[in-house]
């Protein structure tokens, strides 16, 4: 085998590899929205935050930073010296001096406290060394995560200035799909979440590495090394349109309609 043919064999695997890795995520996402209700409260770590009755624990989140929208430094605007009048030797008046008015600096997001986060089935919760945040779900107007530092800014009715919490970029999707997941099953509408990752698992599928797909049909994953997916439904390999039960090693025969 020559040096070109090593290179495009390596460049192969490493291709595979990160399909495998992006669907078996998909398929575990698929599996929580679908199964998963968060942790029972007695079995969390939740460190010194207190949860309240049957509240269930979707994500904590060590070394978060607080963030809030604070101003940054301000200036005078429109401001008159006004004029001198020399009076004695040594002593001068000034008429007519106006400072202006005053215009505040644009709005930054500041990290200013770091610690952790929880997001439980009915609020995400901020304790650090200097501060402590809640953000109730039943009070909740909005949330966005950047697109460009990995924070989440949250909204909340009880709540003038916006603020939220960041975390580092490996853990970012994760973050995403707890938070939203948590919301999600707190009013209701995790069916809206399941059909977009069945979308989303479909569509990486698909994706699947050309010289891999006679491997599809005998497992998700195309390499062996790569952790298998948890038991779930996925799409057919063999059946277009259909979906398929995988049982956490292999496929089943039982089928649906998609």
């Amino acid at each position: 085998m020559g040096l070109f043919d090593r290179h495009r064999e390596r460049q192969h695997e490493h291709e595979v590899t990160a399909w495998a890795e992006r669907r078996n995520q998909a398929a575990l996402f698929l599996d929580q929205a679908q199964n998963w209700h968060g942790e029972p409260a007695a079995t969390a770590d939740v460190g010194s935050i207190v949860l309240r009755g049957k509240e269930s624990v979707y994500l904590v989140l060590e070394g978060a930073g607080l963030i809030e929208a604070r101003h940054g430094p301000g200036h005078y605007s429109g401001g008159s010296q006004g004029v001198s009048f020399h009076i004695a030797k040594g002593v001068n008046y000034r008429l007519g001096a106006q400072r202006g008015t005053f215009v505040s600096g644009p709005e930054e997001s500041t990290l200013i406290d770091t610690g952790v986060v929880v997001v439980t089935s009915d609020r995400v919760v901020f304790a650090g060394a200097k501060q402590t945040r809640e953000w109730a779900f039943a009070k909740l107007v909005g949330f966005t995560h950047s697109i460009d530092s990995p924070w989440t800014a949250v909204q909340v009715s009880n709540r003038q200035k916006t603020s939220g919490f960041s975390y580092t970029s490996a853990v970012a999707e994760t973050v995403h799909f707890r938070l939203e997941l948590a919301i999600a099953n707190f009013n209701g509408t995790t069916e809206r979440i399941v059909a977009d990752l069945q979308r989303q698992l479909s569509e990486v599928t698909q994706a699947q590495p050309a010289e891999q797909t006679e491997q599809a049909t005998t497992k998700p994953a195309a390499l062996a090394s790569a952790p298998l997916p948890p038991a779930g439904w996925f799409p057919d390999p063999e059946r277009a349109g259909l979906w398929r039960y995988w049982d956490g090693t292999q496929w089943t025969e039982q089928r649906s309609g998609a």
